[in-house]
């Protein structure tokens, strides 16, 4: 898959606020290492024998109570502050460097 399959693909996903699901994962924020990790492994894995595994750092997700339906992404998106984009991104890739074999 192309690079920009996969940022279309993420705008789509997040544009229609998709829950969370076999690929699909929202972190509020890189600070969620184990998260990161767990859902990094668990993509790795492929269950579902999917291309593909997303992981959204900077968006929240809550349980709808009114639907029932969980890990839906909350609107407006909290992002990462412009000056904490760089930093998040080496620590995702740190944490990363760190599963054998790589992924």
């Amino acid at each position: 898959m192309k690079a920009n399959d996969i940022i279309r693909m993420a705008h789509d996903i997040i544009d229609s606020c998709a829950i969370e699901n076999d690929y699909i994962e929202y972190k509020k924020s890189a600070d969620i290492k184990d998260g990161i990790l767990k859902t990094a492994c668990a993509f790795s894995n492929n269950y579902m024998n999917r291309e593909i595994g997303l992981i959204f750092v900077g968006i929240e997700e809550v349980d709808d109570k009114e639907t029932g339906e969980k890990a839906v992404p909350v609107r407006p998106i909290s992002g990462i502050k412009e000056s904490l984009i760089e930093s998040t991104e080496n620590t995702i890739k740190a944490l990363l460097a760190n599963i054998h074999p790589r992924i």
